[in-house]
């Protein structure tokens, strides 16, 4: 691998999570020791994924998370030089520049759009009698008071309950969190519908004014408040009013949701890379017949027009 490619990818040891899904249930997750790049996708231009060498030569386990590339590059599974190349996925990473007038940025939605947005937020809106609909938190000494708000909305979400995405609360995440809100580095944002806080999202800064769109998740109880999206708008729309923020990051991997509220975007892949063996083989290849079996499934569920009933199902039996 060009050393001048791993010096900007920053490669460092870590432990990683090899996952796979059937749907939105997991099925396995392998814990691995192995190199990991999650470079600032601003900063780092687009590359050609190769996996990471360590500083003896040997080859390792590899994984690039959001990294910049072409355009051609395709999902998949291929051997070269020693290694099981797993191109997980390509996609749009999606993004807000927030560095215009928020006036401005809502021009880009069509009026039946808008208006069906305003109509959400007003409801939501409406709803709370004793408290504000959208809370931010910045200051170090607000942040466990949020986390415990975030907690209870967390403990009923889809997001931890299915996904396994739960909101840490151990005294290492909070002395963290509070450490960047010390650093004006973190903002955390509660929605309220019906005085009762329904979602959450838990937004770190990095780089030259770049806020992440990291924790979240909502209670399904509340889902009739739109809550996902009511909570989008009105970060972004804080993001706009705060002049230490150029850009919301919306992370990894596409959604309707993060198209609808994005302003521009950059192609990315997460690629996974495992030394030449059976145990690899066995490990990446269980993963691709699982979840290739789980896609003509879902296809087939969406041709009878039930796919989003089962979601919703499967996110309530959660």
């Amino acid at each position: 691998m060009d050393s001048k490619v791993n010096n900007i990818l920053d490669w460092k040891p870590t432990q990683i999570s090899y996952q796979c899904f059937f749907g939105e249930l997991k099925v396995f997750s392998k814990k691995l020791e192995a190199l990991k790049s999650a470079p600032n996708i601003f900063e780092v231009p687009m590359q050609d994924p190769k996996p990471a060498i360590d500083t003896t030569n040997t080859k390792v386990v590899s994984h690039a998370y959001s990294l910049p590339c072409n355009d051609d590059l395709k999902p998949g599974v291929s051997i070269q030089n020693g290694y099981i190349h797993h191109i997980l996925s390509v996609y749009r990473h999606f993004y807000v520049s927030t560095r215009d007038e928020f006036e401005t940025y809502l021009t880009r939605f069509k009026g039946k759009t808008l208006n069906s947005l305003k109509r959400k937020l007003k409801k939501v809106d409406k709803s709370n009698t004793q408290t504000e609909s959208c809370i931010s938190f910045s200051k170090a000494e607000e942040m466990q008071e949020f986390l415990r708000i975030a907690k209870s909305i967390s403990q009923k979400s889809y997001q931890e309950k299915l996904l396994g995405r739960s909101l840490p609360t151990s005294d290492d995440f909070i002395n963290h969190i509070t450490q960047l809100a010390e650093q004006d580095k973190i903002r955390g944002y509660i929605l309220y519908a019906e005085d009762t806080p329904i979602a959450y999202n838990l937004c770190p800064i990095y780089g030259q004014g770049i806020m992440l769109y990291d924790y979240t998740g909502y209670d399904p109880e509340y889902s009739r408040y739109s809550a996902g999206t009511v909570l989008q708008y009105r970060i972004i729309e804080q993001c706009f009013a705060d002049p230490s923020i150029q850009t919301y990051d919306l992370c990894t991997g596409e959604g309707k949701h993060k198209e609808f509220f994005a302003n521009g975007s950059i192609t990315c892949c997460d690629a996974f890379y495992f030394p030449l063996n059976m145990r690899y083989l066995c490990l990446v290849y269980s993963r691709l017949v699982i979840e290739k079996s789980a896609r003509s499934l879902v296809s087939i569920i969406d041709k009878a027009g039930l796919k989003d009933r089962i979601k919703t199902f499967i996110r309530r039996l959660g």
